[in-house]
């Protein structure tokens, strides 16, 4: 198993988390913060599943970087917002994020070549 895709699971299980704690903790009242925090976790989901796909990237240790640096850029940020209910956190810092996990999969194109 590759660090990468280890990293990918384990990320992918702490969703998996964030999800079940978000839904109880923010409460169906609030749609505004439970709407932030389930677009976090959806990213947070899709993006694991990517880093576990960047084992087969070209060049792994680049691609698995820019995941998980965006998927703390942009997931992280978001859920910071909503558990601390202040929404000024880490003003622009999710548009990078989102910036390094569309530079992550555009990474995945460079595919191995077969000799």
């Amino acid at each position: 198993m590759s660090l990468a895709w280890g990293l990918g699971a384990l990320s992918g299980a702490s969703a998996l988390a964030a999800g079940g704690y978000g839904f109880h903790a923010i409460g169906k009242d609030n749609k505004y913060d439970l709407e932030v925090y389930k677009t976090a976790n959806e990213y947070h989901m899709i993006n694991s599943v990517g880093l576990m796909l960047a084992s087969s990237a070209a060049s792994p240790l680049l691609s698995g970087a820019l995941f998980v640096g965006g998927i703390g850029m942009f997931s992280g940020v978001l859920y910071a917002r909503v558990i601390q209910k202040d929404h000024s956190i880490g003003a622009n810092i999710p548009q990078y994020g989102g910036g390094a996990l569309i530079a992550a999969w555009a990474s995945m194109i460079l595919r191995k070549i077969p000799k």
